[in-house]
């Protein structure tokens, strides 16, 4: 047993080293070039899986922890096909934050210290609602989480 978990430590840290050399220098050379020669894909070649309407209507369904009320507490392995199909519920403060972040982006006008600012205060905001910590708590027992405030 120890013979097959030192040769499977082995072969990822050689893949790890691997992957490392192959993406490294690329790393290297894009961080380092001109702004102006940064590879950029034009919006026309960008491929959109979802509209904008469907994402919105999907993380509306998932984040209202009503559509849940049946799974809570259970845990994910056992309603794993009901997950599949729903999605796992989102944690409706963090969205509602996220939405606030984002409101006021405007890319002309846009202050990326006045927006890690704001970021780090909303992540504070976060981290004292009792239902994040339910969430980190039922993520880590992996089972549904009940987002009710």
């Amino acid at each position: 047993m120890s013979a097959d978990k030192t040769r499977y430590e082995e072969t990822l840290e050689a893949h790890d080293d691997d992957t490392g050399l192959l993406l490294l220098p690329k790393g290297l050379e894009l961080a380092t070039c001109p702004e102006g020669e940064i590879p950029k894909v034009h919006e026309k070649d960008r491929t959109n899986l979802a509209q904008e309407r469907e994402i919105s209507r999907g993380a509306a369904r998932r984040k209202d922890p009503k559509n849940y009320a049946h799974l809570w507490g259970k845990s994910l392995r056992a309603v794993e096909d009901e997950m599949t199909k729903m999605g796992r519920p989102l944690a409706p403060q963090a969205i509602e934050a996220l939405d606030s972040l984002l409101e006021g982006y405007e890319p002309s006008r846009f202050d990326e210290h006045l927006f890690v600012e704001t970021e780090g205060e909303a992540d504070a905001r976060l981290y004292r609602d009792q239902r994040l910590r339910a969430g980190q708590t039922g993520t880590l027992e992996q089972r549904v989480i009940d987002y009710r405030s």
